[in-house]
Formats: C-alpha cells, sequence, structure tokens
C-alpha cells in the first residue's frame, strides 16, 4: 500500500526521549555463512543483501520509546552485523524490524531506509521481570515471546554509544515497497547514519520459548539464539540525526 495522506511526514533529525531499551547479543556471523531464516522480510531480502557482509557483532534490540517526533512507540530489531556498500563504506545494517506506529514505519523507511514494518507490542509485568510478546496485525499468535529480567545490582551505570563514534554507523540500502502494507514505500537512494544512545544501563536476562533452541520460527523473525545475558539502557535518550544520502 503507497503512503497516506494521513501519516504526517517528520523528517530528521528526531530526538527521542524516555527510552528503555534492551540489547542480547547473537554469536558473531561469519562472512561465509547463510543468514538465518526470517532475517529480513521476503521481499527486501535481495535488497538489504546488497553489497558486501562483513560479520562482526549481531544482536537484537527491543526498545520502547516514551517520546519522539513520531509519538511514543515500541520497536523490535535485529541486527547480522556490518556490511561494507560500493562507496567503501562500512556500517552496521537494519535488516528485521518492527514498530508499533505507522508514522514510524513511513518516516523511518523515507528518513534513514530502516525497513519498519507494524506490528503489535504487549509489555505485562510480572514481579520485576517483562514479559514481551509481539504479534503480526490480525494475528493472535506472538512471534515473539520472551522475558525480560533484571541481574540484582547496586547501582546502574551511565552510558553512550557516541564514544564509539562513527563504528556505530549504519549503512542502510534503498527498499522496496510493499503493497500490501500500509506506509511501507520505497526509497531510491543508499542513506548512512550514526545513532546516538545514551542512558543508565545495567544487567539484563532473556528467557523465550524455544522453536528448536531458536528465539523464533525463523518466518517473521529471524531463528536465532541470543546470548541469555544482556543489557538494559533506561531513562534513555536516542539521536537520530540528518542521514548522507548516496548512490553507489
Amino acid at each position: 500500500m503507497a503512503s497516506s495522506d494521513t501519516i504526517p511526514q517528520i523528517p530528521a533529525p528526531w530526538t527521542l526521549t524516555g527510552v528503555t531499551s534492551w540489547t542480547f547479543l547473537c554469536s558473531p556471523l561469519s562472512p561465509k555463512v547463510s543468514f538465518p531464516s526470517g532475517w529480513a522480510n521476503a521481499n527486501e531480502a535481495d535488497a538489504l543483501a546488497d553489497g558486501t557482509f562483513v560479520g562482526g557483532p549481531s544482536g537484537i534490540m527491543i526498545i520502547r520509546y516514551g517520546a519522539s517526533p513520531a509519538g511514543p512507540y515500541d520497536e523490535l530489531l535485529y541486527i547480522p552485523g556490518r556490511w561494507t556498500d560500493a562507496s567503501g563504506q562500512t556500517g552496521f545494517r537494519v535488516t528485521r524490524i518492527y514498530v508499533s506506529s505507522l508514522v514510524s514505519v513511513e518516516n523511518g523507511r523515507k528518513n534513514w531506509n530502516i525497513p519498519k514494518h507494524l506490528a503489535n507490542f504487549d509489555f505485562t509485568p510480572e514481579g520485576k521481570n517483562t514479559h514481551v510478546r509481539v504479534t503480526v496485525p490480525g494475528y493472535q499468535q506472538p512471534f515473539f515471546d520472551a522475558v525480560l529480567s533484571p541481574v540484582p545490582a547496586l547501582f546502574n551505570i551511565p552510558a553512550s554509544t557516541g564514544i564509539l563514534g562513527q563504528y556505530m554507523k549504519m549503512i542502510q540500502p534503498p527498499l522496496p515497497a510493499s503493497p500490501e502494507e500500509q506506509g511501507v514505500v520505497a526509497t531510491t537512494s543508499h542513506a548512512s547514519v550514526t545513532p546516538v544512545l545514551q542512558g543508565s544501563t545495567r544487567l539484563y536476562t532473556l528467557k523465550y520459548n524455544m522453536h528448536d533452541g531458536k528465539l523464533t520460527n525463523g518466518f517473521d523473525f529471524p531463528a536465532i539464539a541470543p546470548w541469555r545475558l544482556g543489557f538494559q539502557i533506561s531513562d534513555g535518550t536516542t539521536e537520530f540525526g540528518l542521514p548522507e544520502f548516496y548512490t553507489v
């Protein structure tokens, strides 16, 4: 479905506040191995494979944005690692991502080539734990079902990805549209941006209902096995700056 006149256009830069995020890394992928099933939407896999995959850190992030130019929304994403494209730029690449806001879907694609799709999110407190379920609109069975648990600690540690500089750069190729989904628009140029996330950090664990030892069934989200120990950033702020658009 094409862009809708009812979706406001909100160009970069964006400052997002009230951020709570959880990050769980996976074992790094070798440049010579195949990507896990579900690593990208089937309609976008060819576009997102553009360039040379060079491996490096991979993982998932679960994020709650308390306030943003698009309003509050939730997010689930997967990063397989780093790519080098034909321009010579190297950076991380988001290949699978869901958000709870159509405004974020369309503007995330237009602003930075982030391949966002719409999903429904449910965060249920269970004592000190948080049960997270994510479903595709129109379906009741969650494709992501996990429990996040804090590791007891005396204090939290301030942290910022800004200290890593350009290592955190993202390079995102142009995306095709999906005629069936509102807001899932096409883009035409490559884009790079270096987001910065800062806040208060503590350790968390991840427990999930396994599918043959994997996080999901590998259809709506990658069939991966994230490490059970990760970290949360709370009371955070994320800066998504102006993109650099370029051709290769």
